[in-house]
């Protein structure tokens, strides 16, 4: 057994607003926590800081999602009637049990000279403040991936505050991150193995899939499913999950649970490090330890398919080496900044609830509809829960709690579990930013389209049978849940939309005209391409337009990921019967997870700058008709809406910037304005 660290991720800061905050914490073990909450002022004659103590009511919610996995959301609310704003706030976590008793402090997190230290310059806490009027400035991104090409662009949010952490004008307020937090199908091969014995420890017991699949059984499967690279038709054909990287695919709740530990807390990699988990390619191949089919053993080209598994697996731990590096900053970011979260298709699986037929395939499979609800299991325990703790009922955490007690398949408890979280559908929320941000679910409440793309004589028809990213009926409880966190019409809104309203209009264009249409021939298209974007359903683009035009925001911010490249656009939407309006979205991703490098990446951008050039006034007109398709032109005919879109040209000269980047949005008094955070070349390298 290996000693794992009593913290196994944390502290973070979740939601905060002026009458209370909340602190997120990951044990081992089942702690009494409280919290000591200081309002920090600096003595400008001393040049020393102030710590004046704040009487707070600490109110600790736990889940034990495994026999050494505890989860705790810390409610923190003010004896007056609210926190004080601008003004920094520090906090320290007490943990008791028994006769034990520690505090942050015991761990080494708040010395300063401890490069795990999560406290900024020679503060003694950790700290967050709460903005006295509109946030000033917003930090976002999406697709961090652990063995992603390039430096992890949270590291420049760290940077961010570690230069403003006094100068709350200055300093970021929020933190979204808008979908791929981790990913679960594309796990590098180097840290499979490790996963899964992390995974099976903070479980304290065996997950039993063959006990939901009975080919499990089978004893070449059972080999297969714990070697690197064994799982690949396993999920295509017991899960019915067409992720094309899936050949490491997360399967079990503690193996969920320890790529998010992985993820947020470097501890772990020092344990990998010294349990003996960090080998080499060649020390797992003696071991039997990597997958190969049995042709692939015995046939000609072995020697070439163990080169090519070496050369992947090295350049994965290279990868892997940068993460590690940014991961404690990463660690204090995440202590000092409110956070916000959303899922998007990798935090479950790839293509997760792309089509009708991926969804009713899924469905069917007993093995597939487990791994989702583990999925969302431990989705709600690190990321959803802090996000907006009433918006799950008071059952949640007993239904799961009563699960993993017993972790056995097939009983009324894994039942009404597996319901509950395949059912559940409130994942949205308002995050209680000034202005607020509306943080949608495109992932479980789509519609797809009964229509297929056909072809008239040699004319390719437009319509499409790309996803309704959100279902009419959905739209009026977003409308409720807006109003009910205290938005009001005509004030600034910002919506948080993992999938972009608006893409690259080349690329989309290119993908709707000329590869959709080719989806009713070759539905795995779809699949391979994530043909999955707002643009290709023009019903769902219209609801989304109709409901931003309803609500009649004064400014209106879309921040998004997804794309794997960052971009800024702006439109100027028209309906028949009202007033134009302005939409702005801002797309910033990836994270860590460079996927346009080299020649590809080249040719992109080159002929994105061609079209640039030739494209009149760089903007680019189309409208939607009464039957909900989408023409990329202008009209003198009745339409539900028309527009008119300008892309930025961002600062390396192109509409795109394909490198690793965070967003950050800043508010002035009747503006904003925007940039992208971008690593320095060769930094990590």
């Amino acid at each position: 057994m290996m000693n794992l660290p009593l913290i196994l991720s944390g502290p973070m800061v979740r939601r905060v607003e002026e009458t209370s905050a909340y602190l997120w914490i990951a044990l081992r073990e089942k702690y009494r926590l409280n919290v000591k909450l200081y309002a920090i002022q600096l003595n400008q004659d001393k040049e020393e800081y102030i710590y004046q103590p704040i009487t707070v009511q600490s109110d600790t919610q736990i889940i034990r999602l495994g026999k050494n996995l505890y989860i705790y959301l810390i409610k923190i609310q003010p004896q007056s009637e609210s926190f004080p704003t601008q003004t920094l706030l520090g906090y320290n976590i007490e943990f008791k049990n028994g006769l034990k008793s520690y505090d942050l402090r015991d761990f080494e997190l708040l010395s300063p000279n401890n490069p795990a230290s999560i406290c900024y310059g020679n503060l003694q806490y950790p700290t967050f403040y709460i903005p006295e009027t509109e946030e000033r400035n917003i930090l976002y991104g999406s697709c961090r991936k652990l063995h992603g090409i390039g430096a992890d662009a949270l590291y420049l949010g760290d940077e961010k505050l570690q230069e403003s952490y006094f100068h709350l004008e200055k300093r970021p307020s929020a933190l979204f991150l808008t979908g791929d937090q981790i990913y679960a199908d594309d796990v590098p091969s180097p840290i499979a193995p490790y996963l899964s014995v992390l995974g099976k420890q903070l479980m304290g017991k065996e997950e039993r899939l063959q006990e939901l699949c009975k080919e499990l059984k089978n004893k070449s499967l059972q080999t297969a499913i714990n070697q690197i690279n064994g799982r690949q038709e396993i999920i295509k054909k017991y899960c019915q999950f067409t992720s094309r990287k899936g050949a490491n695919h997360l399967l079990t709740l503690g193996e969920y649970a320890a790529m998010y530990s992985l993820s947020w807390n470097p501890e772990l990699w020092e344990l990998a490090r010294k349990e003996g988990y960090v080998k080499e390619f060649e020390d797992y191949l003696v071991d039997n330890q990597i997958y190969l089919e049995e042709e692939e053993e015995q046939g000609k080209d072995y020697e070439r398919k163990i080169s090519t598994l070496k050369k992947e697996y090295n350049e994965q731990q290279r990868e892997m080496e940068i993460f590690q590096q940014c991961l404690p900053k990463v660690r204090r970011l995440l202590a000092n900044i409110p956070t916000y979260m959303i899922f998007d298709d990798h935090d479950v699986t790839d293509d997760w609830n792309i089509s009708k037929e991926w969804q009713e395939k899924v469905a069917s499979s007993p093995l597939g509809n487990h791994v989702i609800a583990n999925a969302l299991t431990t989705y709600w325990a690190f990321q959803g829960w802090g996000n907006a703790p009433t918006a799950f009922p008071s059952s949640f955490p007993t239904i799961i709690g009563n699960y993993t007690k017993k972790l056995k398949g097939n009983t009324p408890e894994y039942e009404e579990w597996l319901q509950t979280l395949l059912t559940f559908r409130s994942w949205s929320y308002v995050a209680p930013t000034n202005p607020r941000s509306l943080v949608l679910d495109t992932r479980t409440q789509r519609a797809y389209p009964a229509e297929r793309t056909y072809v008239v004589g040699n004319v390719l028809k437009q319509r499409t049978n790309g996803p309704n990213l959100i279902r009419k009926k959905e739209w009026k409880h977003l409308s409720e849940l807006l109003f009910a966190n205290g938005w009001q019409s005509q004030t600034p809104l910002v919506i948080i939309s993992a999938t972009p309203l608006y893409g690259v209009h080349l690329i989309e264009s290119f993908l709707k005209n000329y590869i959709m249409p080719l989806t009713n021939i070759l539905p795995s298209l779809q699949r391979s391409l994530d043909l999955e974007w707002w643009k290709f359903n023009g019903r769902g683009f219209f609801f989304f337009h109709q409901q931003i035009a309803e609500w009649n925001p004064s400014v209106c911010i879309i921040l998004s990921g997804d794309a794997h490249m960052a971009s800024s656009i702006q439109a100027e939407v028209y309906f028949q019967q009202e007033k134009n309006r302005t939409v702005h979205q801002i797309t910033s991703s990836p994270i860590k997870n460079q996927s346009f490098e080299g020649l590809p990446g080249f040719a992109l951008k080159s002929i994105l700058q061609l079209k640039q050039r030739r494209t009149k006034d760089k903007k680019l007109s189309r409208y939607c008709g009464n039957d909900y398709i989408i023409h990329e032109k202008e009209t003198t005919s009745p339409y539900l809406w028309k527009e008119i879109i300008t892309h930025e040209v961002l600062p390396n000269n192109s509409m795109i910037d394909t490198k690793n980047n965070l967003g950050s949005l800043t508010f002035h008094k009747n503006s904003f304005t925007h940039h992208f955070l971008r690593e320095a070349e060769g930094r990590f390298s």
